[in-house]
């Protein structure tokens, strides 16, 4: 089921980006977290909010997951765009040596930077080459005062303040089959806010030849708007930076959270629930900032909340191996997603390519349970429910 994107205060940044961006396929929830992430990297340690003995800075990690084709490399490509545009450090590179070196000789104080990696299957994995980088990232994404770093062919490297926001995608089965053993437990992902996408959000043939020119030109200002937002908070809190506050309202929904977020997490996936806390106060956080505000309230922590809650509801169904009666839902939505509402027959006749009969029969009464999917009593025809905005 797609995210909702009522769940967005009406008031912030993020409408124009999404309206601007509104022509692509890419599934929306891609495009809304790519945004958070890439403007919590321009915002480097300029704001935060204080936790006493430590501060939660607006660095947002995000994994997007789905098949090949659906537009994880396409919302990565535009949060490194935005980075770029106001000259934010983006890190690229095979190897975690040339990565740390190029980090420590910067010698920027605190050391901030964006790196992309749109394909994981390049990124981690059992090559002689990528050892040693689950490790290196897993630690480097704790946001301390320092980490030091020794390699082969240099002497012991600091780098000051490491600040990092990565942008990672991969497809389920790549990461059920080759992600390193212990990302999970060791605490590499929970660092992450991992999207589980299934489906694009919608088919688009030609993107420019699918619209008229007064359609391109309202995406384009739509863009400019954004930009020139962001612009604002990048710099204001440069100027003068400064620590976000919770007004009471906020303090008393996320308290309440707090002591309830177990509940949230399926049984497979529990290791998230510690990690979550944080997670919520950078969404929070975010959400508020993008509002042009130097403080959070209630909406900015619903709004959190909700978005930390559809990512938990398919984190498990990502990294962990699906049934075949699994399997055989995601595709027939797929199907209905790409015919629209169509004859049960022609449906059946496509998945059977695939699935056995009695298969199909679960997957189906599953879906029709479930309320994803819904017959029309007077034609017959099978049609995914209207998830709305």
């Amino acid at each position: 089921m797609a995210l909702k994107l009522g769940i967005i205060p009406k008031d912030s940044y993020i409408r124009h980006w999404l309206s601007g961006l509104s022509a692509l396929e890419t599934p929306r929830s891609y495009l809304l977290l790519v945004a958070m992430s890439a403007v919590g990297s321009l915002l480097k340690r300029n704001c935060w909010i204080d936790q006493e003995r430590w501060k939660v800075y607006p660095n947002l990690s995000c994994f997007l997951i789905g098949p090949s084709g659906i537009g994880k490399d396409t919302a990565i490509d535009e949060g490194v765009d935005l980075v770029e545009r106001f000259n934010g450090n983006v890190l690229y590179g095979r190897t975690v040596e040339k990565q740390a070196v190029t980090m420590a000789k910067a010698e920027e104080n605190p050391s901030c930077w964006l790196v992309p990696g749109p394909e994981a299957t390049a990124f981690f994995g059992r090559k002689d080459y990528q050892q040693g980088k689950l490790e290196f990232w897993t630690d480097i994404l704790t946001t301390k005062a320092k980490y030091d770093y020794s390699s082969m062919s240099n002497d012991k490297m600091t780098i000051q303040g490491p600040t990092v926001t990565m942008m990672l995608g991969s497809t389920a089965s790549w990461l059920q089959r080759n992600m390193p053993a212990g990302s999970l437990e060791g605490g590499f992902f929970p660092r992450f806010m991992v999207l589980n996408e299934n489906f694009s959000a919608k088919f688009v043939p030609l993107i420019k030849y699918g619209s008229n020119k007064v359609e391109q030109q309202e995406r384009a200002a739509q863009m400019d708007c954004f930009y020139s937002l962001v612009e604002d908070v990048v710099v204001d809190f440069a100027n003068q930076p400064g620590e976000i506050i919770l007004r009471q309202e906020a303090i008393d929904y996320y308290t309440n959270w707090y002591y309830n977020r177990f509940d949230i997490f399926p049984a497979g996936v529990r290791e998230y629930a510690n990690r979550s806390r944080d997670q919520l106060l950078r969404l929070a956080m975010l959400s508020g900032i993008l509002r042009g505000r130097r403080y959070v309230d209630r909406e900015d922590m619903v709004f959190g909340d909700l978005l930390l809650q559809y990512t938990m509801s398919t984190l498990e169904e990502a990294i962990k191996p699906q049934s075949v009666e699994q399997q055989c839902q995601v595709s027939y939505e797929f199907i209905l997603g790409k015919l629209g509402p169509s004859p049960r027959s022609r449906v059946l006749n496509v998945l059977r390519k695939s699935y056995d009969h009695t298969t199909i029969l679960k997957a189906e009464a599953q879906l029709l349970q479930s309320n994803l999917i819904a017959k029309d009593k007077t034609t017959g025809h099978i049609s995914i429910t209207d998830s709305g905005d």
